[in-house]
């Protein structure tokens, strides 16, 4: 097998049909699904997913066919000899059966591809190796041609011959189908593959840097390098499935389903698990439930009907006992249906039903007064008897220039303290007496 393409960088990821169709299960069943599993079911086959195929820097170009059969290829030379393995070859070529004159000689053996069967030719005529690649374009282009050169047997009976000889007798042409080219008749694949590009290659393929391929896309409408990038990629994820657990959760976000854990796990289901919180008002019906996934987590949806709404034995029991075990049981079901959607049950792909923990009904919290912050102008600073004086005998030996610096050391002091405590009342000021008490406090008081 060829080596993966350069350049290209290459995604797996669930088709969009399928998630539409998971949505439409999920809200109608109220399950809940593993993602682990889901990415299981995916690479279960080729068709549930899609690779995106991205050109990075200095990679090559991506031909998409605009004719959705899936075929892309990275060169422009394989592109066009796409166009005989493809099915919408009759809407630009018509092909022709022309009588020939039968090559003559002695021939002994006939060549033959042991892959179709096909007859090539003697390998002494002169247009064995025109046959041969004429072959090799027209069916197996996608293979490489020495490999292809290596499935050629040798055939020496006389039936060999001879249905070689009828066939030779005959030679294919093709005419195009266009307007204007009605005259016009080509002889050779080669003849045919250049026509097309001049004419048609544009109306059939988009060059891109990005295309979507189906998983079950043939091999023979690919690049040999994007099918080794689709058998690798493919055989990996199917080894490792979580490695799809990315891109599924983005493929169910864009349909609008919720992804969360549970217990480690990524799932998906109609709602959030959401906790019921202690003293939450239900019906009875509905509390029945609740209690019941509680107590019993794990279990079953069946044995939560025949322990909360048993069906008598019809022997024993009368019919109208039997019809009201029966809708009561419905009943169950639609309530079961109700918290599901709500969050308040998980009911999971097996049947299996769990319960978030319930959470304690809070208190509310008591509203803290709102703090009272003393105004600056209201509040004196505590300044000790002791350090008081010592402002005033440092204000009569202090130069003119630095006075203005003294006088505002009081309001920093004031800005770090405007935060009053919590508990603790503001302390009782002591009167100093006048002349002990410095300037810049007399001032303020």
């Amino acid at each position: 097998m060829a080596e993966p393409a350069e350049g290209l960088r290459v995604e797996l990821r669930p088709v969009d049909s399928g998630l539409a169709a998971l949505h439409q299960e999920v809200q109608k069943h109220r399950r809940t699904i593993s993602l682990l599993d889901l990415a299981k079911v995916v690479m279960g086959s080729y068709d549930r997913y899609d690779l995106v195929f991205m050109k990075q820097e200095n990679g090559p170009d991506l031909y998409h066919c605009k004719h959705g059969d899936g075929a892309c290829f990275i060169s422009r030379q394989e592109a066009v000899k796409h166009l005989w393995q493809s099915s919408w070859m009759p809407k630009y070529y018509e092909s022709v059966e022309q009588e020939v004159e039968a090559p003559k000689g002695d021939f002994k053996a006939i060549a033959k591809c042991s892959l179709n069967n096909e007859l090539v030719g003697p390998v002494n005529w002169h247009g064995y190796q025109s046959a041969l690649m004429n072959l090799h374009r027209t069916k197996f282009a996608s293979m490489p041609f020495e490999a292809f050169r290596s499935k050629i047997v040798t055939d020496k009976s006389e039936e060999a011959v001879q249905a070689w000889q009828e066939a030779v007798s005959k030679r294919t042409a093709w005419k195009p189908v266009r307007e204007g080219a009605s005259e016009v008749l080509l002889e050779s694949p080669a003849a045919v593959e250049q026509d097309f590009e001049s004419n048609h290659f544009e109306e059939c393929y988009d060059v891109t840097d990005k295309v979507f391929v189906n998983g079950a896309v043939k091999k023979n409408h690919l690049s040999p390098g994007l099918w080794a990038h689709l058998i690798q990629l493919s055989g990996t994820t199917r080894r490792h499935p979580s490695m799809l657990i990315p891109n599924l959760c983005h493929g169910l976000a864009r349909h609008h389903m919720p992804i969360f854990k549970w217990k480690g796990n990524h799932y998906t289901g109609p709602a959030r698990p959401k906790a019921m919180e202690e003293g939450t008002v239900l019906s009875d019906s509905l509390m029945s439930i609740a209690t019941w996934a509680a107590n019993n987590p794990g279990k079953g949806v069946d044995a939560m009907l025949r322990e909360l709404a048993p069906v008598p034995d019809p022997e024993k029991a009368t019919e109208e006992e039997v019809a009201q075990a029966t809708e009561k049981q419905q009943n169950l079901v639609r309530d079961l249906f109700w918290l599901s959607e709500q969050g308040y049950i998980l009911v999971f792909s097996n049947n299996t039903v769990s319960r978030p923990k319930a959470v304690p009904a809070q208190a509310p919290s008591p509203k803290k007064a709102p703090k009272e912050k003393q105004k600056p102008e209201e509040k004196a600073p505590d300044v000790p008897v002791a350090e008081a004086a010592a402002p005033q005998e440092q204000k009569e030996d202090t130069p003119s220039s630095e006075a203005p610096a003294a006088r505002e050391e009081p309001a920093e002091e004031t800005d770090t303290t405007a935060e009053p405590a919590e508990a603790a009342a503001p302390p009782v000021e002591e009167e100093l007496p006048a002349e002990n008490v410095p300037e810049t406090v007399a001032a303020k008081a």
